[in-house]
């Protein structure tokens, strides 16, 4: 749009010099007043980000596997006496150099995985093993440990000196240079993390994060306060095997990668391996990104909605069908093989009541419909490209995505209940 713009101020500017003190001067003169008033309220030259080059020191190289998970089980108690099974039994096994993404919607217990899987809360049950040789850089939601008064670069020394123990130190040249790489300008990089904004505080700590010889990186939610070209700026530095060159990182991190995000692009580009936790307790271990996760559920969902559907068609053509006339005369006495045919046709002791249990069966069908309908239209949103443009709204339709599916199991779960 930009350059668009600057094609046509040219384009305006080229006539009016032509024509300014000829036959049509008055009309050059009209056009440039528009032109000056166009220029008042022209678009901003967007910012051109260079290429990411990044020469990170290197980490200690872990063991083949990074942690290893056994029956991990983690309940609250919930304040009406009952209680919130956020993940039960989960069995995982990562290894060194893979990318993992944990998603879920809102409240399933993300974090908490993540505070489990490095020793910060206890599991209710189960066990976690870290490798060998195992260094974690954790980037959390908080950041109310910064140092307000510290200057970006100073703070990036710092925390690079603090992590690695006095390891590493870099060169107040060299913290600058990595600062200006995550997008903080000369000036910029002089003023206190106290009166930054939330997402330039995340791009210093990220930027401090990369220097700081760890080789397993654990990000909580790193892009919630980041600006388009600063989310870019973290995905390239996070790249996954650059298929170009096998064997070869297209980012500059080359460690093992845990991601906590809403950002669905982000972890497309980021992660090849995901953690699914569903909201109600489950939690499933996915080989694949995003795009080949949410395949996968689309088309379980088809096939559900293809067997309900031939459910319900069954059950109509039986509530239709005329009653068997019955043959021969009745007789006042059953042997014992009709005596057994009536004990397995007895009826069987009712099902545990669902929430929804007091519908009726055509309530369940609208119902569903509706859901079925609004998940339809969600997806159609989320298809179209412009809409990742803004992360809010992107994020929103997501989680309202997530909501419809985890209203919709427990529905069509009493369906066919009452279907059968």
């Amino acid at each position: 749009m930009w350059e668009k713009q600057q094609t046509t101020f040219k384009r305006e500017e080229a006539f009016i010099r032509k024509f300014k003190a000829g036959q049509r001067a008055k009309q050059a003169r009209g056009r440039e007043s528009r032109l000056e008033r166009a220029k008042e309220g022209a678009l901003e030259r967007p910012m051109e980000l260079s290429e990411l080059r990044l020469s990170l020191p290197k980490a200690e190289r872990t063991g083949d596997i990074v942690a290893s998970v056994r029956a991990l089980t983690k309940i609250y108690p919930t304040d009406d006496g009952g209680e919130k099974v956020l993940f039960k039994d989960l069995d995982l096994a990562i290894g060194r150099g893979e990318r993992w993404g944990v998603i879920g919607p809102n409240g399933a217990g993300k974090t908490t995985l993540v505070h489990c899987l490095l020793g910060e809360q206890q599991a209710d049950s189960g066990k976690v093993s870290l490798g060998s040789n195992v260094a974690i850089g954790h980037f959390s939601q908080t950041d109310d440990w910064i140092d307000p008064d510290k200057n970006v670069y100073r703070f990036i020394q710092k925390t690079i000196k603090d992590e690695t123990d006095g390891a590493t130190e870099l060169s107040e040249q060299e913290s600058r240079t990595l600062a200006g790489a995550f997008l903080f300008s000369g000036e910029e990089q002089e003023k206190e993390m106290g009166v930054l904004s939330g997402g330039e505080r995340s791009r210093a700590r990220l930027a401090a994060l990369f220097a700081c010889r760890k080789n397993v990186l654990v990000l909580d939610e790193p892009t919630n306060h980041l600006d388009i070209p600063a989310a870019e700026r973290l995905e390239e530095a996070l790249g996954l095997i650059d298929p170009e060159q096998p064997g070869q990182r297209k980012g500059a991190f080359d460690g093992t990668l845990i991601l906590i995000s809403h950002d669905r692009a982000l972890i497309d580009a980021t992660c090849d391996r995901l953690i699914v936790l569903d909201g109600q307790g489950g939690a499933d271990a996915f080989l694949g990104n995003y795009t080949e996760w949410r395949a996968r559920e689309d088309r379980r969902a088809r096939q559900f909605a293809e067997d309900a559907e031939k459910t319900r068609k069954t059950q109509r053509a039986r509530d239709g069908a005329p009653a068997a006339k019955a043959t021969g005369a009745a007789t006042p006495k059953t042997d014992s093989s009709a005596k057994q045919v009536l004990a397995d046709t007895s009826p069987a002791k009712p099902a545990e009541k669902s929430k929804y249990s007091w519908m009726r069966l055509e309530q369940l069908e609208e119902k569903i419909a509706r859901l079925e309908e609004r998940r339809k239209e969600i997806d159609q949103k989320l298809a179209d490209p412009d809409v990742w443009l803004d992360a809010e709204r992107a994020n929103k339709l997501t989680e309202e995505r997530d909501g419809v599916t985890a209203e919709l199991e427990p529905l069509e779960a009493e369906w066919l209940r009452k279907a059968e």
